[in-house]
């Protein structure tokens, strides 16, 4: 590490801007995805309303439901609110806290909205006013609360409680015992999640980024087992509905989001240099372990910004790469484009360029294996690595690069053939109601290969 350049403004300040940029940028890609769509802003409300009063299970592609500026616009939206939460509490906004406003920006394309966010939320408010703490000092661990929240719209939309007591809202039937049962799901939540989530940490020592994901995958579970195994509700199934706009796309938007993304990640290099006057600096961040890191400390705000274009360079070449040369598989739907800005959650935290790369790499070697003994035995490969599951897996599979940064390249490559292993049969413990899925098939592997590699006394690196 290295010493971080005289500071004119705290962290906290600094963090605090990133998130109103990234809001506001998405709000002005709403606009320009009306026009690229040739919906006025009527439709894109309309849209809107049916991604707030649909079912949200796991991979519910808001692309299709609530159309490409609806989402955008959804999550602009939530982003500029809970960036607005942290102005007027006047919070001590730390990297967990970005990190927890990325996923919360990232999930908006395929989970979260504005109604069914806030029962988490609020009950985690609840429960630290219980204990006389205040939230502002755990805004991180209630914003990681909401990936929940396709339980809460199983509940107000879809299970009849008590009877058949609903109000129409847009499109869809509000059930109005579902608003109480959401809330007291919510307060549960509050009570549970905020004791699980630093525990399992120890689990693999810290070298998981997306911890938040392991603890709500166990949690997730038993939820999922109360509601659909004791209680005996009906099973949940994925929301889809047909957009013609989308379905005129392919069911993708590569070129937007290419031009989106590209947008995004030059004009965060483009500050980055301008703040930090070059790239000096930026090679000592590359050779950061990202294990227990704070980028923005140790090398400046600067170098965070490059570090953010950078290695979102790196994720769209790669997304891109798998998603052209395997048609087999899937585009630039809203999973895939919020899942590549999910795994960018910890570009401030952990993640980078020179570690990032060996989880792909891992990937890529596996399914070279597949393919091979596929092929050689005449049978059809099982999947590929543009499969909507695997872009998944591989975006927060990344939160695994600290496995590199501290046992070496080879240690990064092999918790990402674990990662991939594991990846896509997760969902089916918890139904696919609980949105951080694919950082709890990173947590559980990473389980296993800390647990290899301090067995055996992997060396470490020295560097």
């Amino acid at each position: 590490m290295t010493a971080n350049p005289t500071k004119t403004r705290s962290d906290s300040d600094v963090i605090k801007q990133m998130c109103l940029y990234f809001s506001l940028f998405m709000i002005i890609v709403s606009i320009a995805a009306c026009i690229y769509t040739g919906q006025t802003a009527y439709q894109m409300f309309t849209d809107w309303a049916r991604i707030l009063t649909s079912p949200a299970q796991l991979l519910c592609d808001y692309f299709s439901v609530g159309g490409l500026a609806g989402t955008f616009f959804n999550a602009g939206l939530l982003g500029l609110i809970f960036t607005l939460i942290m102005y007027s509490l006047k919070a001590n906004v730390t990297t967990g806290v970005l990190a927890s406003f990325i996923l919360t920006l990232s999930h908006s394309f395929f989970g979260m909205n504005l109604v069914n966010v806030w029962p988490m939320f609020l009950g985690c408010a609840i429960v630290y006013g219980i204990r006389k703490d205040k939230l502002r000092n755990h805004l991180d661990v209630a914003m990681f609360s909401m990936n929940f929240a396709p339980f809460v719209s199983e509940l107000l939309f879809r299970h009849e409680l008590f009877g058949s007591a609903q109000v129409p809202v847009a499109e869809a039937h509000l059930q109005i015992w579902g608003i109480p049962a959401a809330i007291i799901f919510g307060i549960v939540i509050g009570f549970i999640f905020p004791a699980i989530l630093p525990s399992v940490k120890k689990l693999h020592n810290g070298l998981s980024l997306y911890n938040a994901g392991l603890a709500s995958g166990f949690i997730g579970m038993m939820m999922f087992a109360f509601f659909y195994k004791t209680l005996g509700f009906g099973a949940p199934s994925t929301f889809t509905y047909e957009n013609e706009i989308y379905i005129a796309h392919g069911n993708n938007y590569n070129l937007f989001c290419n031009v989106v993304l590209i947008i995004l990640f030059a004009s965060a290099v483009i500050i980055g240099c301008a703040k930090n006057k070059g790239f000096k600096g930026y090679g000592k961040l590359l050779k950061d372990s990202g294990h227990n890191a704070n980028f923005i400390r140790d090398y400046g705000e600067g170098c965070t910004w490059m570090n953010f274009g950078f290695y979102g360079f790196l994720l769209l070449v790669y997304f891109d790469l798998v998603i052209f040369l395997m048609p087999k598989g899937v585009g630039f739907t809203g999973i895939t484009a919020g899942f590549l800005l999910a795994a960018l959650t910890f570009f401030a935290s952990g993640q980078h360029p020179g570690t990032a790369w060996t989880i792909m790499a891992g990937y890529v070697i596996l399914w070279a294996v597949i393919a091979l003994c596929a092929l050689g035995t005449g049978r059809d490969i099982p999947w590929f690595l543009s499969t909507q599951g695997y872009l998944c897996t591989v975006a927060l599979g990344t939160g695994l690069s600290p496995f590199a940064g501290v046992y070496g390249k080879k240690a990064g490559i092999f918790a990402g053939i674990v990662c991939a292993i594991f990846g896509c049969i997760v969902s089916t413990f918890h139904g696919g109601l609980i949105l951080y899925n694919s950082g709890f098939g990173s947590g559980l592997a990473s389980i296993i290969v800390f647990a290899v590699l301090d067995h055996y006394k992997a060396k470490k690196r020295t560097e």
